[in-house]
């Protein structure tokens, strides 16, 4: 083991509770997280080499994951309001299912005006609501092919 890690190892364990349960340094289980995330590395063996059951450092990675993908959408969506000028805002998160059906009212016609404007009302499973008014055809087609980007928050669950 390396000095960094031994110095990680030490820093890690910062007391226990009643129980017997040990207390984490928070920013020591982000190194050791960060670790463990690198190519290659097994999380198993990194997890012992610290003194840790493999499958706590499993939960504090599946947790992570799930905070950066919030960062994530919520980045994206600061994309979509500042290209768009979209309304955007994240009520409390709900536990909708991660696919939802989708209806449309009517087909576009085939060629559409440049001067046509649309406006959009999406409400995504993760409870997201982003609405787009006044809209081209072309900004329309950019910020659908981004939401179909955004990971499924059904089957990220841990």
């Amino acid at each position: 083991m390396s000095e960094q890690e031994e110095g990680l190892q030490g820093r890690l364990v910062v007391g226990s509770k009643r129980d017997g349960r040990r207390k984490y340094d928070e920013s020591a289980k982000r190194e050791l997280i960060q670790a463990c995330l690198k190519p290659g590395v097994s999380i198993a063996r990194t997890a012992m080499d610290h003194g840790i059951n493999p499958n706590l450092v499993r939960t504090w990675i599946s947790q992570y994951q799930r905070e950066q993908g919030r960062a994530g959408v919520a980045g994206l969506a600061n994309e979509l309001a500042s290209q768009t000028q979209a309304n955007v805002s994240e009520p409390a998160p709900s536990e909708e299912p991660a696919f939802v059906q989708v209806e449309t009212a009517a087909l576009l016609p085939a060629p559409v005006k440049s001067a046509t404007t649309f406006q959009l009302s999406v409400l995504l499973p993760n409870g997201v609501h982003v609405e787009v008014g006044q809209t081209s055809a072309e900004e329309l087609e950019a910020i659908v092919q981004m939401l179909e980007r955004l990971p499924c928050s059904g089957s990220t669950r841990g």
